[in-house]
């Protein structure tokens, strides 16, 4: 069986909805991404295939055009993928079997989303669903059976919180790290190699400078009687991030090239189907059985980056593995940097192997959880 690494990636920086990208195209976006990513490792005429998660976009593919917006061939294949919070970790998955078959040595994967750009959807009025709309308008597709509806994903975290005892108090806890240990990455630079300035963003706009627990105690809540407010769940985001996964043997040809020396083994992909009334229980669940699978405990993972879309994800991994907190989203979460949909898989991915080089770890594992009860998880191996 051939092997996976990954040579490198870009993300773009994270913007907040009606931000710095708001008048940007996520198809634009996401190419500057791209080429910028292209020149960087002088691969352009190299890459065997593209593939790009999306999941609020206009449809159409729009992997071929961010492709072709990029400069990339018009002979090189490129395709879309939507499993919604884990779009891009599929997109991914499919690079990393795709190499590992021997059908591929070099393929960019990642994803790009726009929540400042996203299209008005319509349901047909014989659509059942068209009387519980505004006037045909949706915004958030139907995850379940069981429901729809355009506050469905909040009650995802709610039942969480129900069901796990979860209180205000932890959560908070839990935003409030994240918000420091972001801007403490952001003091310190941590993420310069991975970020890239675009329409003239300087910063992700997420991280609270003074974020605090009487301010997080304050914010009104978003569903009457719960416990999470605006403060403890994700933003909506728009942003990009992209990776170059490449086979042994093109690992071996791009020796002596910058970055050449900095790879990432991918070990595995996994994914897993959870009760999607309770989807936040599919990051964890889905590293469970990656793990298991390598034959791996948690103890020995250095790194653990997980997809916190609601910080009751926090809450649970502290519950379950308490000592190993320190290596836990070392550089602050989606909390504070936001969560554009398509892209989190990618950017949970670049921050996992930079924090696997900043404290010289060997194996790092990011999971996230998906609407309509789904999870991903990722495991990299350092190489030296």
């Amino acid at each position: 069986m051939n092997h996976v690494y990954i040579l490198g990636g870009l993300r773009s920086y994270i913007g907040v909805k009606d931000g710095s990208y708001k008048n940007l195209l996520p198809e634009d976006l996401a190419a500057e991404v791209l080429s910028r990513l292209l020149r960087r490792y002088l691969i352009k005429e190299e890459v065997n295939e593209f593939v790009c998660g999306n999941t609020i976009g206009t449809g159409g593919n729009i992997a071929r055009l961010i492709a072709l917006k990029a400069g990339l061939p018009e002979s090189m294949p490129s395709f879309t993928i939507d499993a919604q919070c884990a779009s891009s970790f599929k997109a991914m998955e499919s690079a990393y079997l795709k190499i590992i078959s021997g059908n591929a040595d070099v393929i960019v994967a990642g994803g790009a989303e726009s929540e400042s750009m996203k299209p008005i959807r319509l349901y047909q009025k014989r659509d059942p669903r068209f009387e519980q709309s505004h006037n045909g308008r949706y915004q958030v597709a139907q995850f379940s059976p069981e429901e729809y509806g355009e506050d469905v994903t909040f009650h995802f975290g709610e039942r969480m919180n129900q069901k796990y005892g979860i209180s205000e108090k932890e959560l908070n806890e839990w935003t409030l790290v994240s918000h420091q240990r972001a801007k403490k990455a952001r003091k310190e630079n941590r993420l310069r190699d991975i970020t890239v300035s675009v329409n003239g963003s300087f910063q992700d706009e997420g991280i609270r400078d003074k974020m605090s627990i009487p301010f997080l105690e304050r914010l009104p809540k978003i569903l009457e009687g719960g416990r999470n407010s605006i403060g403890n769940i994700s933003l909506t985001n728009d942003g990009a991030a992209f990776l170059i996964l490449c086979s042994e043997r093109f690992m071996k040809k791009y020796k002596g090239k910058p970055a050449g020396s900095k790879m990432m083994k991918v070990k595995k992909l996994n994914s897993v189907g959870v009760n999607p009334l309770f989807s936040p229980e599919g990051a964890m669940k889905s590293c469970d059985r990656l793990l298991e699978s390598e034959g791996l405990s948690y103890e020995e993972i250095d790194i653990f980056e997980f997809g916190e879309a609601f910080s009751a994800i926090d809450v649970l991994f502290a519950r379950e593995h308490g000592s190993l907190t320190e290596r836990y989203n070392i550089y602050g979460g989606a909390l504070a940097y936001g969560h554009p949909y398509g892209a989190s898989g990618a950017i949970l991915t670049l921050h996992l192997a930079e924090a696997l080089k900043h404290r010289n770890g060997r194996y790092g594992i990011a999971g996230i959880a998906a609407s309509g009860g789904m999870g991903m998880s990722i495991l990299l191996e350092r190489m030296g």
